[in-house]
Parts: C-alpha cells; structure tokens; sequence
C-alpha cells in the first residue's frame, strides 16, 4: 500500500496501473486510463502531496460528490476498480480514519506520518 500511494503521489500513472494490478485491484482484462485512475484516487494520495494537510468536512463533502458525480469522467473507473479481500479491512480504517481527521479539522504533517509508518511509503 505504502508503495502503490507513493507512486500515485509521484504521479507515475503507468507504474501506479501497473502496480494496481499485480495487486488485483485492476483485472488484466479490464483497460482503463491512467489519468483517470489517478484523479480517482486523488483523496487518498491529497493529504501526501503537501507538508502539511488540514482535513476538513469541505474537503471530505467535495470529495464524496466528486466519485459519486455520475457526470465526472473518474466516476466510471469506480466500476473497473477491484477491491481484493486482503486490502477490505485496510480500507475500511483507511475510509474511517479519513472521515474522522475530516470531522475533526485535523491539520497533520501527513505525508511525513506516512514516510515515518508506512512500509514503501519513503524512498
């Protein structure tokens, strides 16, 4: 995950494509676009771009109506993505963990958190 996150961060969409589907999260027979796949992605990889990143529930309402806008082109990758049994449990706190610092208005040194705690996350 720390890998895959990283790689999203960097903006490596290729890289980040192909490391979605060695982890099963991308079929092998299902074509999307990078591009897409990234901007998808982009509430998990946010808080790792910035030094600092301060949640908020503006942040998390955008977030929300941006993969639920029919209208919006990352809303059909939501339909080609897999979520493997292994990775349920890490997303549900992920998910649950995002909410919270949201609801809080938390500020954090995110991305340094992450290169501290994450596995794969640091080069």
């Amino acid at each position: 995950m720390g890998t895959l996150i990283r790689v999203a961060r960097d903006a490596e969409h290729d890289q980040l494509v192909a490391g979605l589907r060695e982890e099963g999260f991308i079929k092998d027979n299902v074509k999307v676009d990078p591009q897409l796949v990234l901007d998808y992605l982009s509430p998990f990889i946010e808080p790792a771009r910035v030094e600092n990143f301060r949640f908020s529930r503006q942040w998390m309402r955008t977030q929300f109506e941006r993969i639920n806008n029919p209208r919006d082109p990352a809303f059909t990758i939501a339909t080609k993505l897999n979520l493997p049994t292994s990775y349920l449990l890490i997303h549900r706190t992920r998910l649950g963990g995002l909410g919270l610092l949201s609801q809080l208005e938390a500020e954090a040194p995110f991305r340094a958190i992450l290169e501290e705690n994450l596995p794969g996350f640091a080069v």
